[in-house]
């Protein structure tokens, strides 16, 4: 019952790395070689019992839909018609696996877990994040195209996003 409880605490505590809250809502500052320093917006749109839709989140333009199990982030995959373990916030550094969500962009995504000690310095909102969790993501079908890293801190959710594109690199910051 000890286990339980200290896994129930620790998946509570990861899941605060991704704060999903129906009215939730993310403005990053987008810098690309075409529109720099451009505001994207994220945001929580709808709640269906323990699972919320995600307007904009980087690397799924039209929205999806995530949910927590334990301390594992799930994706709903519509091609699949099933639930994606995701983003595996528990998993230990070094750890990497493949996901396959839908289309081209998330077929057969190797995800690594890169640091969970990471500190970073936002320029955007002048603070320094600690204990960042950084995933990194390689997209085997589309080599120029894809995102390539997110890096998510406690209480804030995702801080920091790059992804490649046939127009150049682009990264957004909270």
């Amino acid at each position: 019952a000890v286990l339980a409880a200290a896994g129930a605490v620790q998946a509570q505590q990861y899941q605060e790395y991704m704060p999903l809250k129906q009215g939730n809502q993310w403005t990053y500052y987008k810098a690309n070689p075409v529109a720099k320093f451009a505001p994207w917006t994220v945001s929580v749109d709808q709640k269906y019992s323990t699972i919320y839709h995600v307007d904009a989140f980087p690397g799924f333009p039209n929205g999806t839909w995530l949910g927590w199990s334990g301390n594992t982030l799930y994706a709903w995959s519509w091609e699949l018609n099933q639930w994606v373990s995701f983003l595996r916030f528990g998993a230990s550094v070094g750890t990497t696996y493949t996901v396959t969500i839908d289309g081209s962009l998330w077929n057969n995504t190797k995800v690594s877990v890169k640091s969970k000690t990471l500190k970073v310095a936002n320029p955007y909102l002048n603070i320094n994040h600690t204990y960042v969790v950084h995933f990194t993501f390689q997209h085997p079908s589309l080599a120029d195209a894809g995102v390539q890293e997110y890096m998510f801190d406690s209480g804030y959710g995702l801080v920091y996003w790059s992804e490649q594109s046939f127009a150049g690199p682009t990264t957004g910051w909270l």
